[in-house]
């Protein structure tokens, strides 16, 4: 079955908060991340929009993106900073 925006959104809340939880600085999060987490299936052509989309409006400042397509051929791959000022969600 094909996740829902609303399926990776609280799965990548939910990456987020285990590494702050665990101390680490920060996380680096591609697409497939969230699909290992929810054992979907990854398409070549699946829904990379649809994760491009969530994990960007899930940025905040200090957060970056270390790689990106232009094409759409490469994953995208941002890495989350958490502080002390900095809260998942």
């Amino acid at each position: 079955m094909t996740p829902t925006a609303w399926d990776l959104r609280n799965t990548l809340i939910a990456i987020l908060n285990k590494a702050q939880r665990s101390g680490q600085p920060y996380v680096d999060i591609e697409p497939g991340d969230l699909d290992q987490a929810l054992k979907a299936d990854r398409k070549p052509s699946g829904c990379g929009v649809m994760h491009h989309d969530i994990m960007t409006k899930m940025m905040r400042p200090g957060d970056t993106v270390l790689t990106d397509s232009e094409e759409g051929e490469g994953p995208i791959v941002i890495r989350y900073v958490f502080d002390s000022n900095h809260s998942v969600a």
